[in-house]
């Protein structure tokens, strides 16, 4: 037995409990059905999740008639109005603290603090490739201050921890640092491969500069500390997966036909709203899926009942 969704929409990477959905075909009966059965694993991991949601889309693109070349024409062209958008904002940000003569990088975020911090995080380009964005804090003995200045971004072809250190180092000694004796501190999330103990990115580096002390940042703690609470929050771990089932629900081209209808008639002077795909990593997606649901609550509430009385 296939998962006709999984099979033929699957993402390039998932678990080995998906595999026999997808290429071997599932074959343990005794173990297929209950709570703990094989299927409904499946039926709730993020591969067939993911699965529904590029199936959902393709009907909509094919029930709409719309070709994979204008599908790549306009994402080409809204990514590009994006990246307009996110230049001009780094520019006005970059103004601001130059002005202001304040760093790109702060530790304190308090409601009473006139110049809170600006934290950064990953980046990626256009094409999504992975940077390695350096960033370097110091004591400036001439102005008698820390200072703070961004290195570089570069470009990574490897993520594992051995390539990312080799990057860094290089970095450092590119600029004629002395890194093995005068580096005190370094700074990243708790992700294994940078914070791993034993052959993790901090670990090389401290074997090289033994006067470095690790910390990790503050704001991945942050945003670790909110994805626990949320998932061993009954009630948010509910209303976050409702979240994710309505938005799947809408994606089908059928009902997503309807929902743009039935809200345009009862919103009119509004501007039309789409239910957002959840992330686990970057809790802004969450919070305009939950606006967006806020908004069309009514017309959500109405395109289920209609669906229901089909």
């Amino acid at each position: 037995m296939f998962c006709f969704a999984c099979r033929h929409f699957a993402p390039p990477t998932y678990g080995n409990a998906d595999e026999a959905f997808i290429k071997s075909g599932f074959r343990r009966w005794k173990k297929a059905h209950g709570k703990d059965g094989a299927i409904e694993k499946h039926i709730s991991s993020q591969c067939h999740k993911t699965s529904c949601i590029a199936w959902a889309d393709y009907q909509r693109n094919k029930a709409d008639k719309t070709s994979i070349a204008q599908c790549i024409s306009e994402a080409y062209q809204k990514k590009v109005r994006e990246n307009r958008h996110y230049i001009k904002t780094l520019g006005e940000i970059i103004l601001l603290t130059v002005t202001q003569d304040i760093s790109q990088r702060g530790h304190r975020e308090g409601d009473d603090e006139l110049n809170p911090g600006n934290v950064p995080d990953e980046a990626k380009d256009v094409s999504k490739a992975e940077q390695l964005a350096l960033v370097i804090r110091f004591y400036d003995e001439i102005a008698n201050c820390i200072q703070e200045c961004f290195i570089s971004f570069t470009q990574m072809d490897l993520l594992d921890a051995a390539s990312i250190t080799d990057i860094i180092l290089k970095s450092l000694d590119k600029l004629g640092l002395d890194y093995k004796s005068s580096l005190v501190g370094l700074g990243f999330d708790g992700a294994s491969v940078m914070s791993g103990g034993i052959s993790g990115v901090q670990k090389r580096i401290r074997d090289k500069a033994p006067f470095v002390y690790y910390i990790h940042c503050y704001g991945h703690r942050l945003n670790l500390v909110l994805i626990n609470v949320a998932k061993y929050v009954p009630q948010a771990a509910e209303f976050f997966s409702l979240l994710e089932e309505l938005y799947i629900f809408a994606s089908n081209s059928v009902v997503h036909e309807k929902f743009i209808l039935i809200q345009r008639e009862m919103l009119p002077e509004e501007q039309v709203r789409e239910l957002q795909h959840l992330s686990d990593t970057r809790w802004w997606c969450r919070a305009t899926s939950c606006e967006n649901a806020l908004l069309v609550q009514q017309i959500a509430v109405k395109i289920v009942q209609i669906v229901k009385q089909a």
